[in-house]
C-alpha cells in the first residue's frame, strides 16, 4: 500500500514544479512564467529573463520526468526508483534555489525527505 501512494506522490510532487509557470503571485496584472522570471537570479544576479526562463523550463522539464519515472519505477517494483528519486530531489533542491521564492518552503524539505526515503525505506 506505501508503496502505491508514495509512487502517486513522487508523481504529483514532479507535476507541482509547473507552478512557476504561473504569474507572479501578489502581482497585479503579471504575466505568465513572472513567477520565474522576477525571482533573484534575474534581479540580483542580472541574468537575462530570456536566459533564466529557458533554464527553468529545462529544469521544471527534469524534475517532472525524473520524478514521474520515479513513481512509475516504484509502481512497477523497480529498484532504480530510487536512484531517480535522489538525482531527481537534487536537481530539484537546484531549481528551488536558483529560482526561490518564500511560498516554495516546503519544497527543499519535501526533496530531502524523498532523499532519506530512497535511501533508508526498505518496502
Amino acid at each position: 500500500m506505501w508503496q502505491i501512494i508514495i509512487g502517486i506522490f513522487l508523481i504529483a510532487h514532479g507535476l507541482v514544479h509547473w507552478i512557476y509557470a504561473a504569474p507572479q503571485p501578489n502581482v497585479p496584472n503579471a504575466e505568465p512564467w513572472s513567477f520565474m522570471t522576477e525571482r533573484w537570479i534575474v534581479t540580483k544576479i542580472e541574468i537575462d529573463q530570456d536566459v533564466a526562463l529557458k533554464l527553468g523550463i529545462a529544469l521544471i522539464s527534469l524534475v517532472t520526468i525524473g520524478f514521474t519515472l520515479s513513481g512509475i519505477a516504484l509502481l512497477a517494483s523497480q529498484d532504480w526508483w530510487r536512484i531517480a528519486a535522489i538525482s531527481t530531489a537534487s536537481v530539484s533542491i537546484i531549481l528551488l534555489i536558483l529560482f526561490w521564492h518564500n511560498w516554495m518552503i516546503a519544497g527543499p524539505i519535501i526533496n530531502i525527505a524523498i532523499i532519506l526515503l530512497a535511501i533508508f525505506w526498505s518496502g
